[in-house]
């Protein structure tokens, strides 16, 4: 639902900022789906050495722990909820 009409008139800042999201996200996504499949092709097992790089990367990622990363992670879940206040904020006046 785009509000661009206000009580004012025509929003210009608000089309923008609408535009600027989308266009942002499909960005994002498309970015984000270009990248595993470079992955997935990088680590298909083609030859001996394909197989042996996609074990050495597959170790690694098990052996990463939640405990080394708890802080890292302890940050984005508090700026989420931050930005989740600030956006209900928003709407709310």
């Amino acid at each position: 639902m785009l509000r661009i009409w206000t009580e004012h008139g025509f929003d210009v800042f608000f089309l923008w900022r609408w535009i600027l999201a989308v266009s942002g996200g499909v960005y994002t996504l498309l970015g984000t789906i270009q990248s595993v499949s470079r992955w997935l092709d990088w680590l298909e097992p083609r030859d001996r050495l394909s197989r042996i790089r996609r074990h050495y990367v597959m170790l690694h990622l098990l052996r990463v722990r939640l405990r080394d990363f708890w802080w890292e992670l302890l940050q984005i879940v508090l700026l989420v909820v931050l930005l989740v206040l600030i956006v209900r904020g928003h709407y709310l006046s």
